[in-house]
C-alpha cells in the first residue's frame, strides 16, 4: 500500500470527495486554454478613479481563451468594448461583468500576421484603452 493510498484511507469521506472534486474542477479550468492550458489573464483594477489594465498590452493566439477580472477587495463590473465585431478578435463587440471571457477567433491574426486589437475597458464611465496583440495559432 502507498503513502499517499494510506493518507487518504485515514481521511474523512467527505474530505476526499472533496479532493477528487477539486481535481476535477482544476481539470477542467486548465482546458479553457492559452499556453499550458492556463487561459490568458488580464486584471482590471481602479487607481484614484481611473481604470488600470495590467498588462497593458496583452499577446495571445487564435483559440487562445482571454479572462479579464476585476482585481480587489469591491470588484466593480466594467465593460470591454471593440469598435464592432469586425475589429474584434472575438465573436462579440462588447461584454460586461466582474469577470469577461472570450476566445480568440480564427483569423483573428489577419494574414496570418501578427495583429493589434484596440479596445476599450469601461468601469462606471471612465475608460482606458489597452490593446490585445493576436499571433496565428503555433
Amino acid at each position: 500500500m502507498s503513502r499517499h493510498h494510506l493518507v487518504l484511507t485515514r481521511m474523512a469521506p467527505a474530505t476526499v470527495m472533496g479532493l477528487i472534486l477539486l481535481a476535477g474542477v482544476c481539470a477542467c479550468e486548465s482546458t479553457r486554454s492559452g499556453p499550458g492550458g492556463a487561459p490568458v489573464e488580464v486584471k482590471v483594477s481602479v487607481v484614484n478613479g481611473t481604470p488600470v489594465v495590467n498588462p497593458e498590452d496583452t499577446t495571445a493566439h487564435e483559440g487562445d481563451n482571454v479572462h479579464w477580472v476585476f482585481q480587489g477587495h469591491d470588484a466593480k463590473e466594467f465593460e470591454i468594448i471593440f469598435t464592432s465585431v469586425a475589429d474584434s478578435p472575438f465573436e462579440w463587440r462588447k461584454q460586461a461583468g466582474a469577470s469577461v471571457w472570450g476566445t480568440v477567433k480564427a483569423g483573428a491574426a489577419k494574414g496570418g500576421k501578427k495583429t493589434d486589437y484596440k479596445y476599450s475597458v469601461d468601469v462606471g464611465g471612465k475608460v482606458r484603452d489597452p490593446r490585445i496583440i493576436i499571433e496565428p495559432k503555433s
